[in-house]
């Protein structure tokens, strides 16, 4: 099962493990939208649920990088001819890093966000607005690589997003470059570059786009606004994940119940090698 699947079957049997806690109509947010396969995905999902009979997906992204016009226009116009019926075009957002979400207080049951987190310069703003919007009773659901990440898959290296020296990067990515490893063998021969370009390249990338947390700055930061983590259903997760390797696609069924004590032991350890799935919901204390 490819990866986009998994991950959309995790989010989805979420969704479908919590039902009770939500009202008639389910509202979800996709904050970093990109090119909406997520919502596509989820869309088309969601609709073989027994269980998730009314909902609606919204999304958002932030058009402060060099995209040429709106990015959005492309999947808003796919969206609109394959569900014709859905108003994509009010559903999907562009704002600015900085700009408040355009939505209303409380508006929405979920927020998802898939590997958003570590292109972000303001942390605390994001989780700021995902708290904002969402219901007392909703949650949020993370995928986040955190620093303590041994791969970093944007350069295709180990140990390069943990070195915080220009030159000690650049020159991290051109030895590595040099003797056959990372994306340059790919990269340099479809663009034509030199490795020193390509080297510059993406240390530029990684100084200025790429900004991880740390699991503790992460935890940190979520309990200064009043949010609680946990790592619920991530033991099933890891199974769901070994048993599409080995069989063939099927719909994922949680039990919420889970096993707490295994979901926090996983999590110490899967945090080395990839993204962490984790669990947001907002304490009784929150505004």
């Amino acid at each position: 099962m490819p990866l986009e699947s998994i991950k959309t079957e995790h989010i989805a049997a979420v969704i479908e493990a919590e039902r009770q806690r939500f009202g008639d109509c389910v509202k979800i947010l996709d904050a970093g939208c990109g090119g909406c396969n997520l919502i596509q995905n989820l869309h088309e999902r969601l609709l073989k649920s027994k269980t998730v009979n009314n909902f609606e997906i919204y999304g958002f992204d932030v058009n402060d990088f060099k995209r040429e016009g709106n990015f959005l226009d492309r999947p808003i116009h796919f969206l609109t001819n394959r569900y014709p019926e859905i108003p994509w075009q009010d559903r999907l957002k562009l704002v600015g890093q900085n700009d408040k979400w355009p939505f209303e207080n409380q508006y929405f049951e979920v927020v998802i966000s898939d590997q958003v987190v570590e292109h972000l310069k303001n942390h605390l703003f994001f989780f700021s607005e995902m708290a904002r919007v969402l219901s007392p009773t909703g949650f949020s659901l993370q995928s986040i690589p955190f620093r303590e990440k041994v791969f970093d898959g944007h350069v295709s290296l180990p140990l390069a997003h943990k070195f915080k020296s220009y030159d000690f990067i650049y020159n991290f990515i051109y030895l590595f470059s040099l003797l056959g490893f990372g994306k340059y063998k790919e990269v340099g021969k479809r663009k034509g570059i030199t490795i020193s370009e390509y080297s510059i390249n993406q240390a530029d990338y990684l100084v200025s786009k790429i900004n991880y947390l740390s699991r503790k700055e992460f935890l940190s930061l979520c309990k200064s606004l009043d949010l609680k983590v946990s790592y619920n259903y991530s033991t099933q997760f890891v199974f769901k994940i070994l048993r599409a390797k080995l069989t063939a696609y099927e719909l994922f069924k949680y039990n919420k119940q889970g096993y707490r004590f295994l979901d926090y032991l996983i999590s110490i350890f899967v945090k080395y090698f990839k993204s962490m799935p984790v669990f947001i919901e907002k304490t009784k204390y929150a505004k």
